[in-house]
C-alpha cells in the first residue's frame, strides 16, 4: 500500500527512499508501528548533501523484543539498498521520557500517529 508522507524532506529522491522504506517496514510489522519520524541533522538544518537519514520508528505496545531484533536486521538491509549510509531504524524508539522529549524537540513527523 502506498505511503503518503505527512511532510516532505524537500528532495523527491529522499522522499521516495523514505516512502519505500516505510512501506517495507509496514509489511514486516503489520499493526505494530505507531509512527515514523526523521531526526538528526536533517531536521536541525545541519545536514550536508551526503548526510544520512535518521528514521525513528515508534512501535506500539504490541511490539516485542523479537520485533526489535527483526527491525535491526531489516535496518541493515535497508542501509544496503540506498546511498545514505546509516539510514534505517537504528533510532528505534521504545518510548521513555527521554525519547519523547527528543521527538518533541528535534523531529519531523512522517507517517502514522503523531504522538509529539
Amino acid at each position: 500500500m502506498p505511503v503518503a508522507l505527512a511532510n516532505s524532506l524537500g528532495d523527491p529522491e529522499l522522499d521516495a527512499i523514505v516512502q519505500s522504506s516505510i512501506e517495507i517496514i509496514e509489511q514486516a510489522f503489520p499493526g505494530k508501528v505507531r509512527s515514523y519520524y526523521i531526526t538528526g541533522s536533517r531536521v536541525a538544518g545541519l545536514h550536508r548533501p551526503d548526510s544520512d537519514l535518521d528514521l525513528s520508528i515508534v512501535f506500539n505496545a504490541t511490539a516485542t523484543g523479537d520485533d526489535r531484533a527483526q527491525a535491526d536486521r531489516l535496518s541493515g538491509a535497508l542501509n544496503r539498498l540506498n546511498r545514505f549510509a546509516g539510514f534505517g531504524n537504528r533510532h528505534q524508539t521504545w518510548l521513555t521520557p527521554v525519547n519523547v522529549v527528543a521527538l518533541k524537540m528535534n523531529s519531523m513527523f512522517l507517517f502514522g500517529e503523531d504522538i509529539r
